[in-house]
């Protein structure tokens, strides 16, 4: 897409916001705009994140999995595979996520509690792909069990990181400072394609790990 073509593209988002909305600042138009460019590459997810800091985090995300619940079930099934339990990864209103294996792979295997979220999820994992965002996508699908197989981020997520109440092992402000510095940054790419992106502003803590062998940030969840 030319400059020209942009430029118009500016020029009609001016003279068509209502009257009745704020004034938008320049940027924020300039955000609409970037949302109508076709991607041509996928969102860089890099954090940046010094040896220094990935070797504390590496150790945070050790002592997390440490306190993680162990399962009463042995075994779950996708599809008429059998997948070994390791640990109960989480568990919300949507449903549980456990730390699976198969053939000496690990995977994240999540349980949806009903089809109208498990359905919900599946159709926002599609736009994520679409958008060029850097996420963890289904590689199986069991609607019968409404059970979905991702692979596993080796990897804190950034509640534990961000929140005191969380951690196992104390992070220094100097990794903190940093992971929101890049968190902060990743937020930013994503405004840029924000009419197509299914979150909005509403990306969580929650849903976002970072990769520590590839230190990047990684959307674990489509809600």
């Amino acid at each position: 897409m030319n400059f020209s073509r942009i430029l118009t593209i500016l020029i009609l988002l001016i003279l068509f916001t209502p009257q009745n909305v704020k004034a938008r600042s320049i940027l924020d138009i300039c955000y609409q705009a970037m949302s109508l460019l076709p991607l041509s590459q996928t969102i860089d997810s890099r954090t940046g994140l010094s040896p220094k800091n990935l070797e504390e985090l590496r150790a945070v995300h050790e002592a997390s999995l440490g306190h993680k619940s162990k399962v009463a079930i042995p075994k779950l099934f996708l599809n008429g595979k059998v997948y070994e339990t390791i640990l109960m990864l989480g568990e919300g209103g949507e449903g549980q996520v456990f730390l699976v294996k198969n053939n000496q792979r690990q995977f994240a295997l999540k349980v949806f509690r009903d089809s109208e979220k498990f359905n919900e999820n599946l159709k926002v994992a599609g736009q994520l792909r679409n958008l060029g965002t850097p996420m963890t996508l289904p590689i199986e699908v069991d609607h019968s069990r409404r059970s979905v197989l991702f692979p596993y981020v080796d990897g804190p997520s950034l509640d534990i990181i961000l929140n005191p109440h969380l951690q196992h092992i104390a992070v220094s402000q100097e990794t903190v400072a940093a992971v929101s510095d890049a968190f902060d940054e990743f937020k930013m790419k994503l405004k840029f394609y924000q009419a197509l992106n299914p979150y909005g502003d509403e990306l969580s803590n929650q849903n976002v790990v970072i990769d520590l062998a590839n230190n990047r940030f990684i959307i674990v969840d489509s809600r």
